[in-house]
């Protein structure tokens, strides 16, 4: 279950990576990220910090490192070094664990970033409502105010005393 969570995991970084590298977007106005995308990355994240703190513990008391699943190869050093074998399960737990740190920091940010934005699009479309709403109420007064003296037939301006209120 970890093992697919971890993979998981990585597929979302690295399409974080190469939504990254593309042409950029212009941004709307509005970035707003709904609650059940913060929480799918959030357990995503979750998954990730709890991998890292067993590389930690295992880092912090000096135990060998459990196997991890190696990062993709990208470059023709990276195929070098997977060829190499001995020295390089080491050097590959070491280099995810590096990963995962990186991640997780990354991570974070980014989640902290777009709660942020979700936060400061959610008040943007608040004002807006409102001042619609302020608009909205202001026409329906400046309509009642024209139309009701026509409809009561008189002006609404008289000396006499209104009676029949009970």
């Amino acid at each position: 279950m970890e093992a697919t969570a971890t993979s998981a995991a990585i597929g979302a970084i690295l399409a974080q990576v190469e939504a990254r590298d593309q042409p950029r977007q212009r941004r709307t106005f509005l970035q707003y990220t709904p609650p059940e995308v913060l929480q799918r990355r959030r357990s995503i994240l979750d998954s990730m910090a709890s991998e890292l703190a067993m590389y930690e513990a295992a880092i912090a008391a000096g135990t060998p490192l459990p196997d991890s699943i190696p990062l993709p190869a990208y470059h023709p050093e990276q195929h070098q070094l997977l060829a190499n074998g001995g020295e390089h399960r080491q050097r590959s737990t070491m280099d995810y664990v590096e990963f995962l740190r990186g991640a997780v920091r990354r991570g974070n940010e980014n989640l902290a970033r777009l709660r942020e934005q979700s936060n400061r699009s959610l008040q943007g479309l608040l004002l807006m409502a409102r001042k619609e709403l302020d608009v909205a109420d202001c026409a329906n007064a400046a309509a009642r105010s024209r139309t009701l003296p026509r409809a009561m037939g008189e002006s609404t301006v008289t000396e006499e005393p209104v009676t029949g209120l009970d």
